[in-house]
Parts: C-alpha cells; structure tokens; sequence
C-alpha cells in the first residue's frame, strides 16, 4: 500500500467531519439554515431546474418582513 494514498485519506476525513461540525453549529445558530440547505448544495454547484441562487439581500428583506408584518401592510398601501 502506498502511503500517500493514506494521507489523502486522512484528509477526505478530517474534511468531511469539520464539514458536519459546522453544519451542526450553523443549525442551532439559524433558524432558517435547514431552508438554505435545502436550496443550496454542500459541495458540487445544482444546476437545472431545482437550482436556487441565494441571495442574502433578499434573504434579509424576507426575514424582516416576517418579523414585523405591519411595516409590510404599510409598504403596499
């Protein structure tokens, strides 16, 4: 067996446990982070039809709209 191949190994798995480690703190940090999972891929880009854009801007105009549902009443009249 060569060595090497161990080595890159341990890597792939260092990488995949820090990886679920912060998936975990990020859930219990945001409410909204499973949403986000399910939208965005963890490593390889979607493509296609069930590829979403993020987009954090918006993300935080939708959040304070749920937060205060009158300011939204007043912005539309």
């Amino acid at each position: 067996m060569n060595w090497t191949f161990l080595g890159a190994f341990s890597y792939l798995i260092l990488f995949q446990a820090s990886t679920w480690f912060t998936e975990t703190i990020s859930e219990k940090k945001y409410a909204d982070y499973k949403i986000y999972q399910k939208k965005v891929a963890k490593f390889i880009p979607k493509f296609g039809a069930e590829a979403v854009v993020w987009d954090a801007a918006t993300a935080v105009k939708d959040e304070m709209t749920k937060k205060s549902p009158s300011n939204a009443t007043k912005k539309k009249l």
